[in-house]
């Protein structure tokens, strides 16, 4: 996992209902965006789950 820093990444994500939960806005030291990349899942499906790799 890694946390994102960069203005635009924060900007698009950012929405103006957000300024009543993170009081300092998107600037703010509360407001971050983790990111994270994943290499397997599983997902379920017709009464079994299966398990794949992400690549």
């Amino acid at each position: 996992m890694e946390v994102l820093e960069d203005k635009k990444i924060k900007k698009e994500i950012w929405k103006d209902d957000f300024s009543m939960y993170y009081k300092d806005g998107m600037d703010g030291e509360d407001f971050i965006i983790i990111k994270f990349t994943a290499e397997r899942g599983r997902y379920y499906s017709k009464f079994s789950s299966e398990d794949f790799k992400i690549e």
